[in-house]
Formats: structure tokens, C-alpha cells, sequence
């Protein structure tokens, strides 16, 4: 089950005896871990009746032993193990937990940076029983959809296309994210409207120079408008890594390119194929796709992953950012 499933269960009162939550998206794991805790336990029951172990410092017998007692003036007792990777062999130390029945005690086990063996005999159990479920990273073009969906449920409103914005200078780690947004809205009113001056003064993202407005400026041959950005990420190179403004200009042009190959299709497969989450990203990529050839757009993209490598350092000496921005922009432009 995905995770926004997995939680609606949840609040809806539906809990399991045992939870297996692992994968390599930590917000996740340990939001359902307090979803569970929040739904089984009310807030002055949590002192008796919440119990946390580490795996690296117990034994699966402590593990089984706390599953066993019995709660103190509430319906349910909770042991969370956390860190349930650290526990050698795990899965296979923990295959008699599925013969355990104490219905008035739910097991979380939190497994991070990976996941259990889908093949054990506890994944297997905990899948057909509703209990496992596998958190993996967002991927990157839900990002902003995901973005926008926070904000919403906060009681907050974007434009500007700030969630792409956010997105791309936040990263891919949900936490970060988050943190981030806690920054961003908490001096804000309930139904602001997100705008990119709001970023800019809260997160610090430049409203002007961004690596959006550098591709604006390169899809509309916007020389001047161009130069300028590429050269302020030279001058703040700290928040602008080179390599992540590359890599950004390559999704972005591969996006282009993608879109000529189905430019004749339906609109969901065009969605689907450039990773655009709404009309409004799909109508900018259509508007700048045909603006270049598909052979310029493979000369571009051939352009960038030679200029990756030299923002990296590699075959390139005695040349800084600036320089490599203005060799990149020259020869995307001509």
C-alpha cells in the first residue's frame, strides 16, 4: 500500500497488532509511526503505555517481552522499534512474532535505508496481513505536486510556480522539504498565497536569479537575460552549485526533447512521458520544445553533459564558473 493509503487506514481506526514500515524515505516511516501511536494512544495515556527500543541495544526476547505485557488504563500498549536495521538478521530473528497474539499490544518496526526481504517469512506475513509497507523516495516530478498538496493541507495557496522552485533548490529528501517549508509558512497567515517574493525573503531563493529564470531566458534566446544569471550563480556559487544548475538545464532539455517524440499523442501520455504533473507545466514545455529542432535540442543536451563534467572539474583547467557559464550559454544560444 502507498503511503497516503497506509494513513487514511489509520485515521480511520483500522490498526494493525504488528507494523513493518521500511524504505528509504524516513518522513514517512516516522509519520506513520506517530499516526499509529496518535490513533491508539490519547495524549496522557502515551507515559504508561508507549514503549521505544533501539535495535542496536536489545534483543528480539526484549522486543517480544514488552509485545506481552499488558496496557495500564488504555485499551492499547505500543512498542515502537526503531532502528530496526541496526538488529543483525532481523527478519529472520523475528519470524515467530507473527505467531504472537496480543491484541491489546501494536508493534511498530521501523526499518530505515533500505528494506526487509520481501521473500522473508515476516515480510510475507506482515504483507498479507495489511502490515508491511514499503516507503520509498518521491520521485522527483511528483515533488512539487507533493509540495503543493503540503501547503494545501497547512491551509495555504502558491504561484509563481514556486513548488517547481522549491523543489529543485530543496532536493529530493521529504525532511529537508519539510523543514524548510516549517520555515517558509510559520510566520505566515493561514491562506496567504506562496509567492516567489515570500520564498525568496523566507528561504532565500532569488526571485530573479534562479535556474528558471535561466531556462526562460535560454528556451526564449534571451542572451543578455541569460549572461546575467550565469554569471550571478558564478558570484554565489555557495547556493548555486554548478553541478545542480547543470543537472537542472539537462532535465529540463531532455524534457523538450522528450516532448517531440510524442508531440502527436494524447495529452495524459504527454504529461506522463516529460514528468509535467498539470497543464500548466505541460503547456510551458510544449511552448519551449517548439522553439528548437529535435537534432538542436540532442546538440544541447550533448552540450550539458560535456559542461557537467567540467563543472566538476574534469578536463577543464584554469577556467572558473563564470567562464564555463558564458562558453555553456554561447553555445546553447548559438
Amino acid at each position: 500500500m502507498s503511503y497516503q493509503t497506509t494513513l487514511k487506514i489509520i485515521k480511520a481506526g483500522d490498526l494493525k497488532p504488528i507494523y513493518l514500515f521500511h524504505g528509504e524515505e524516513d518522513y514517512f516511516i516516522d509519520q506513520l509511526t506517530d499516526a499509529v501511536i496518535d490513533q491508539a494512544l490519547q495524549p496522557h495515556e502515551k507515559d504508561f503505555n508507549l514503549t521505544v527500543l533501539y535495535g542496536k541495544e536489545v534483543e528480539p526476547s526484549d522486543v517480544i517481552d514488552a509485545v506481552k505485557r499488558f496496557p495500564m488504563m488504555s485499551q492499547y500498549q505500543v512498542v515502537v522499534l526503531k532502528e530496526a536495521q541496526q538488529m543483525r538478521n532481523m527478519a529472520k530473528r523475528f519470524e515467530n512474532l507473527l505467531e504472537l497474539n496480543v491484541p491489546t499490544s501494536i508493534l511498530i518496526i521501523n526499518y530505515k535505508n533500505g528494506k526487509v526481504d520481501g521473500r522473508s517469512k515476516l515480510a510475507v506475513g506482515l504483507k498479507k496481513s495489511g502490515g508491511a509497507v514499503v516507503l520509498d523516495k518521491l520521485a522527483e516530478s511528483k515533488m512539487p505536486q507533493w509540495i503543493n498538496a503540503y501547503l494545501k493541507d497547512k491551509g495555504f495557496s502558491t504561484k509563481d510556480n514556486v513548488e517547481q522552485l522549491l523543489s529543485t533548490y530543496l532536493g529530493s529528501s521529504i525532511s529537508n522539504v519539510v523543514n524548510e517549508l516549517e520555515k517558509l509558512t510559520i510566520n505566515l497567515e493561514k491562506g496567504t498565497v506562496i509567492d516567489s517574493e515570500i520564498v525568496a525573503k523566507n528561504i532565500g531563493i532569488h526571485t530573479e536569479f534562479n535556474v528558471f529564470a535561466l531556462q526562460d531566458a535560454l528556451s526564449s534566446g534571451n542572451a543578455s537575460k541569460a549572461y546575467k544569471i550565469g554569471n550571478y550563480f558564478a558570484q554565489h556559487s555557495k547556493k548555486n552549485p554548478m553541478p545542480l544548475i547543470i543537472g537542472t538545464l539537462f532535465a529540463h532539455f531532455n524534457k523538450l526533447y522528450t516532448f517531440h517524440s510524442v508531440k502527436n499523442k494524447d495529452k495524459q501520455t504527454q504529461k506522463q512521458a516529460t514528468k509535467a504533473y498539470n497543464d500548466y507545466f505541460l503547456n510551458n514545455i510544449k511552448a519551449a520544445a517548439m522553439r528548437f529542432s529535435k537534432e538542436k535540442l540532442e546538440n544541447i543536451i550533448q552540450l550539458i553533459s560535456e559542461y557537467d563534467l567540467k563543472s566538476k572539474g574534469v578536463g577543464v583547467s584554469g577556467k572558473n564558473d563564470e567562464a564555463l557559464y558564458r562558453e555553456l550559454i554561447f553555445k546553447i544560444l548559438n
